[in-house]
């Protein structure tokens, strides 16, 4: 029987094949091996973009809403605006979200993470995007 440090490394390794860490992160939402999610967020920080990025997307699986306001800070972190933001405009977030994901659209250093800032802002759906969308689209039209 797996245990959850089995099925965390599971799914943080780059060796474990797509299937493998989709029923290792299924097998841990089902809360039979402990707490996942405090398990996970230890990995946010990890230096290795492959295992910080693996347990984003499990926490996004997982518990999405637990995880939320500990996954926020790292919306400043240019290699994780994309997922953060992916996450949003899938999953939705509340307002705390608003004000970093606005930094991402109006700073963002690539053009995917203004993308996936654009979705987050509109599945969120407030008011205080507006003036944030209006300045993007006058920027981008600047542009051309």
């Amino acid at each position: 029987m797996p245990t959850l440090q089995s099925l965390v490394e599971a799914v943080l390794s780059e060796e474990t094949s797509t299937q493998e860490r989709k029923n290792a992160t299924e097998h841990l939402r089902s809360g039979a091996y402990g707490d996942p999610v405090l398990a996970l967020l230890a990995y946010l920080a990890d230096p290795d973009p492959y295992c910080s990025t693996y347990a984003l997307h499990a926490l996004m699986r997982i518990d999405h809403e637990r995880a939320f306001p500990a996954v926020l800070p790292f919306l400043a972190d240019p290699d994780r605006q994309y997922s953060i933001c992916r996450w949003i405009a899938s999953l939705g977030a509340d307002e705390s979200a608003i004000e970093p994901v606005i930094q991402v659209l109006e700073s963002g250093n690539h053009p995917g993470d203004r993308v996936m800032a654009l979705g987050a802002l509109e599945r969120i759906g407030d008011e205080r995007a507006i003036a944030a969308l209006q300045r993007a689209m006058e920027y981008d039209h600047e542009e051309d």
